[in-house]
């Protein structure tokens, strides 16, 4: 039956129940196309169309009736949990459970989220979140390394480097390992290809499997190629890039635009010109403007100069030994990746976790925080805490927030 057929897609297309009149418009469009003589098929698929490009299914029902403050409904809470973490429409449970009405009981949420969480679809969100807050969405699309200098990058190794951070993140939601596992992890994922540029030996094949890391010199995030080779030019390594890169993305500083008259180092700068990169640097601070920002981000990146730009050990640069000596914020001096990835741990551990938990948050509510936010940041700071740093229960705290359960007045 029409009525039927339209009523089923329509609730899932709009994802809550129906209102008053919204069957039988819809109806009204197929009676319509039949009575001009189009076939039962293409009617339906007229209707269709017309719900589809609806507001009501282009844009998600968060709307109150007096323009302040509202808890959401089941079913608006429903999509907003759903548009979180698989970044697609509620499944049959949660439109089971919203229906119910039990989707806003807490420990009901709680294992939803769970759920969820070990869902294939979890994959989008992964992607998405970690695309966004590592900065490694582009690569491989607008930042591809050159293929002269690095003809070993290709299409495949792109996307296995891509594919690294998201399984060491799912691994974490799914085992309940803490957030701080990004700062030192000796383990991560890798297939054949990862694995090779690692200098992993007995992988085989496309899969990835877990891994032990060798040495000490990869670790966490900051061991990871796709971070190594986003953070780089395509020509060459960047202390520049690098520094900042921990800064803001790891850290979450806000680091100031460089000054109009700043200039760049050219693609050429280091071992094209046969100089290292620290020395060409230490010429571009000359300029006295260059230098406010340089000091304090080139010490830092300075620290992953044993990875080239596209994330392999090295041991030399232009001919000679790799300097890899830096200073973090505080005046802690370190040489080389592994003493960077301690002292990060041991100073600015509470950064890190203040800095994931800002960008989780925010793109759960899909915005950008605002002031009054900082309570929220710091409630969820505490829960993170309780539960030993677990990436699960950081989830499970934003969605439990009444930040996530409510939506806040219209702004005029």
């Amino acid at each position: 039956e029409p009525a039927e057929a339209l009523q089923a897609f329509l609730a899932r297309a709009f994802r809550r129940p129906l209102r008053e009149g919204e069957a039988e418009r819809y109806l009204g469009l197929y009676e319509n196309a039949t009575n001009r003589g189009e076939s039962h098929h293409q009617a339906l698929k007229l209707a269709y169309t017309a719900a589809l490009t609806s507001p009501a299914f282009l844009f998600r029902d968060e709307m109150g009736t007096d323009g302040e403050e509202f808890t959401l409904n089941a079913h608006q809470l429903a999509s907003r949990l759903s548009y979180f973490l698989w970044m697609s429409m509620p499944d049959a449970e949660l439109r089971s459970l919203a229906d119910e009405g039990r989707l806003l009981d807490a420990e009901v949420l709680r294992s939803q989220v769970q759920r969820m969480i070990r869902s294939p679809k979890l994959r989008a969100f992964s992607e998405s979140f970690l695309g966004q807050w590592l900065g490694f969405a582009e690569l491989g699309k607008e930042h591809v390394p050159d293929a002269k200098k690095f003809p070993e990058f290709t299409a495949s190794l792109a996307a296995a480097m891509k594919e690294e951070p998201v399984l060491f993140f799912e691994a974490m939601l799914r085992e309940g390992t803490p957030l701080t596992e990004f700062l030192n992890a000796r383990e991560t994922f890798a297939n054949a290809e990862l694995a090779e540029l690692y200098g992993i030996p007995g992988l085989e094949g496309d899969d990835f499997q877990k891994v032990r890391l060798l040495g000490d010199e990869r670790g966490g995030l900051l061991g990871m190629a796709a971070i190594l080779t986003t953070s780089a030019t395509p020509n060459r390594t960047s202390p520049v890039l690098r520094g900042k890169w921990v800064l803001e993305n790891f850290l979450g500083r806000r680091l100031e635009e460089a000054p109009a008259d700043a200039g760049q180092l050219d693609d050429k700068a280091g071992e094209d010109r046969g100089k290292t990169l620290r020395e060409e640097l230490a010429e571009h601070r000359r300029n006295e403007s260059c230098a406010v920002c340089h000091d304090r981000i080139d010490p830092i990146g300075f620290g992953l100069e044993n990875f080239d730009a596209i994330g392999r050990f090295r041991e030399k640069e232009a001919g000679r030994p790799v300097v890899a000596t830096g200073e973090l914020p505080g005046g802690h001096v370190f040489s080389g990746a592994a003493e960077l990835r301690a002292l990060l741990q041991e100073r600015h551990e509470t950064e890190f976790l203040t800095n994931v938990t800002r960008r989780l948050t925010s793109f759960a509510l899909g915005r950008a925080l605002q002031a009054p936010d900082e309570g929220l940041v710091r409630e969820m700071l505490v829960v993170l805490a309780a539960s030993g740093n677990r990436a699960d229960s950081l989830i499970e705290g934003i969605v439990l927030s009444d930040a996530f359960r409510k939506q806040g007045k219209e702004v005029p």
